[in-house]
């Protein structure tokens, strides 16, 4: 079928514009407008640490994950210490006693994390034979072949590195050093660990941790400077800057530690011809493991705070919650880089798992949801949406060593909460305006109107105006033809009785119920209710042409106006309320306007209208009109009445 002159680009734009004005359609654009600003406020330096605390809470309520990585620590612990009794940097004999014995033993490869360091002068107590005999430890690292020594990259402008003794005797290449620089959060906190960097001359420096898988898996200097890292055709999924996501085995001392004095002791009693138990019972942990030699002991300050030491409600909802959580080494945390990497236990983001994806689809369903559910339904969506996405970045991560990010998902559900049901409540807000009066929603709005059933009775003035001979025309006329009759009367009524600050309490038919001084108290209300009676006499005298085109010529109204007592508030029952006003005012005020009929005038004003006017006003009144004695029902005494005609009928007026 052919549609003439509607195009396809019309038909979708007609298509488009009536989808959006469906709630649902409208909430799925608000969700999908939220969910990208939450996405750019994802990268933000706040948002990126708020991630990072949220996350922490998926180690802490995780505890300890299974392992198979063969990583063992030889820790030099506060008993070690109070064995050696001489300072670290005359260590090297004990360190070389270490090392001989751990390659004796089979360890797949050595990591010292101990520095004794380059330029240091060679004192008497480092030559051979002097209790720090440097050059013992550098025959022990040629031996064993499979050693990996610290440096330092980060320190001045030329990196730190093991004394000439350590290193002359064994010739070591790059690949058997190590850097142990971290890397550290803004929080001080170890989340992640840069596993190489580069050098001015195109070199490329493992980190201890990658220095040790090099050599324990035989690699070759190529594979270590290859663009991607990968082990078992499985790529190491590394930042764009080279940093590794650390998980964790668990908190600190989670992966097995052996003290340095039990060792040192183990390795002297090997060299003895005869040795007891105790050597034998440290034979398998170091069969074709990694071991790292460093310090554990808290005394050096080398501990670091992990995702275990957040201290956030994460910890509360653990049995051993009242333990506080230790702080790790240097050493562990480069064991612990290493059981990522041995386990593939890589932290990733599956593709659909992504943020902006997820943000796209959770905020437009979710804005579908809440642009057609009540505020507290709402509310209870947007909380369970909360805690349905934590519980998925937690399970998500304890099956699949997932990260599921949860700021920017909390974010989303919060502001788009709030944006609709804003959205929603500017909507009511408008629509209070029209349905009722821009003064009362405003006076509602700042809570200047107290919205009981008692109601406050004040003075006001109620102005009513009816259609002369409406009746006629409706029973000559269609009902669309009478309603945009009515429409266009109320189009130049309402504008000049909000001008003079009245409130149009209700449309009764063809009529207008209006009042002044209320809700805000106007000491001129009488003034004003005057005025505006005027301003629509005259428009509709001006308006002729109009009324001709609405087969209405001829078009006339009554207006009656009456100052007094009312009582002006809320009623109804609690659930349903009304503004208005009530009172023997309201209803005289109603008796005068259908006095025009009988008197044949379109204004008339009661006698307590006509003495709460300034005086000028009176004395206009006064001289274009004279007082007549009008009979009311419902009134014992005849009512004084003021037909008022002075009013410009010349005067164009716009529809």
């Amino acid at each position: 079928m052919t549609i003439i002159g509607r195009t396809p680009q019309a038909l979708l734009r007609l298509f488009a514009f009536k989808r959006f004005r469906s709630p649902a359609w409208r909430g799925m654009f608000i969700g999908a407008i939220c969910a990208m600003g939450c996405w750019g406020l994802s990268g933000t330096s706040l948002v990126r640490a708020l991630e990072n605390w949220a996350f922490d809470g998926c180690f802490v309520l995780r505890g300890q994950r299974a392992s198979t990585a063969k990583v063992v620590i030889v820790a030099m612990d506060e008993a070690s210490l109070k064995d050696i009794h001489k300072p670290l940097m005359f260590l090297s004999p004990e360190l070389a006693k270490i090392v001989d014995y751990l390659h004796d033993q089979g360890a797949a490869a050595i990591g010292v994390d101990f520095l004794l360091p380059e330029g240091e002068e060679t004192m008497e107590y480092l030559l051979p034979g002097g209790p720090g005999a440097a050059e013992a430890m550098g025959q022990a690292v040629g031996r064993a072949g499979n050693v990996v020594l610290p440096e330092w990259l980060l320190v001045g402008d030329q990196p730190l590195r093991p004394s000439f003794e350590w290193t002359a005797p064994s010739a070591l290449p790059w690949a058997d050093l190590g850097f142990v620089d971290l890397t550290v959060d803004r929080d001080s906190c170890l989340r992640r660990h840069r596993l190489r960097m580069g050098d001015e001359r195109g070199g490329v420096h493992p980190s201890m941790a990658l220095a040790l898988l090099t050599k324990a898996n035989r690699q070759s200097q190529d594979w270590l400077a290859a663009n991607e890292l990968s082990l078992d055709n499985i790529r190491v999924p590394l930042n764009g800057d080279a940093t590794l996501q650390i998980n964790y085995v668990g908190p600190a001392g989670s992966i097995r530690r052996i003290s340095f004095r039990d060792v040192l002791a183990a390795a002297k009693e090997a060299r003895e011809p005869q040795h007891g138990g105790a050597a034998s019972s440290l034979h398998d942990p170091f069969k074709d493991a990694i071991v790292l030699v460093g310090m554990v002991a808290g005394a050096f300050k080398d501990s670091y705070p992990t995702p275990y030491t957040s201290q956030s409600i994460f910890q509360w909802v653990r049995s051993d919650a009242s333990k506080q959580p230790e702080m790790m080494s240097g050493v562990e945390f480069n064991a612990n880089v290493l059981a990522t990497l041995l386990d593939r236990a890589y932290i990733t983001t599956p593709w659909w798992l992504s943020t902006p994806l997820l943000l796209l689809i959770v905020g437009g369903a979710m804005g579908a949801i809440l642009a057609r559910c009540s505020l507290e339904t709402g509310a209870l969506l947007t909380l369970g949406h909360h805690l349905v996405w934590r519980g998925l970045a937690i399970g998500a991560f304890y099956i699949g060593n997932w990260r599921v990010e949860t700021v920017a998902m909390l974010m989303l559900g919060v502001l788009l909460y709030g944006t609709i049901f804003a959205m929603r409540w500017r909507w009511i807000r408008r629509m209070m305006g029209m349905v009722k009066s821009e003064a009362v929603a405003r006076a509602l709005e700042a809570g200047s109107v107290e919205l009981d059933l008692y109601g406050e009775q004040r003075p006001i003035t109620v102005l009513f105006c009816d259609i002369r001979d409406f009746t006629s025309f409706s029973e000559r006329h269609s009902a669309h033809e009478v309603v945009r009759l009515i429409n266009a009367f109320f189009a130049i009524a309402v504008p000049a009785i909000e001008v003079e600050g009245g409130i149009v309490n209700q449309y009764i038919g063809d009529a207008l119920m209006v009042f002044f001084g209320a809700p805000q108290p106007q000491a001129d209300h009488a003034a004003r209710a005057v005025r505006a009676a005027l301003e629509i006499v005259r428009r509709v005298h001006a308006a002729s042409d109009r009324w001709k085109e609405l087969d209405a010529e001829g078009f006339r109204i009554g207006i009656g106006i009456h100052t007094g007592e009312a009582v002006v508030g809320t009623v109804g029952s609690p659930r349903r309320l009304d503004y208005t006003a009530i009172g023997d005012t309201v209803n005289t005020a109603s008796r005068i306007e259908s006095a025009n009929k009988e008197l044949n005038s379109e204004l008339l004003i009661s006698q307590s209208t006509y003495a709460a006017l300034p005086q000028d006003e009176r004395t206009r009144i006064a001289a274009a009109s004279e007082a007549k004695s009008l009979s009311v029902k419902g009134k014992k005494e005849p009512l004084v009445v003021y037909a008022v005609t002075n009013y410009a009928r010349n005067v164009p007026v716009s529809l």
